[in-house]
């Protein structure tokens, strides 16, 4: 679940004290979530189900919440634009933004 950044942080954590709900902000939302299940396990969830190696995939992130993934996974690229934790976890930090991060991280790993 998430909220909408303008809602106060500081209020929520307040409301959610004693629950079992981890609270990640991000430059765009409040995530409410089961601790532990973030992306990082949705991706392991995944490469279960598919019966690969977490090495043999690649992610791409530019928020706080995409640390886990982006250090999990063999290859990680980070956009210009990411927070300084994704980039600080991301094998690769792009020199370009959105989109064009991607697009360049793509390439850079010869997917492109």
């Amino acid at each position: 679940m998430a909220l909408r950044r303008t809602m106060d942080v500081e209020r929520v954590k307040a409301e959610l004290k004693g629950w079992n709900i981890a609270i990640e902000v991000t430059g765009f939302a409040i995530h409410l979530m089961d601790p532990g299940h973030g992306k990082a396990a949705g991706v392991r969830k995944v490469a279960e189900i598919l019966g690969i190696d977490m090495s043999e995939i690649a992610s791409f992130g530019d928020s706080d919440n995409d640390v886990g993934m982006l250090r999990e996974c063999g290859e990680s690229v980070a956009v210009a634009n990411a927070s300084p934790a994704a980039k600080g976890a991301a094998k690769y930090v792009s020199a370009y933004p959105h989109a064009a991060g991607v697009i360049d991280g793509l390439k850079r790993l010869g997917l492109l």
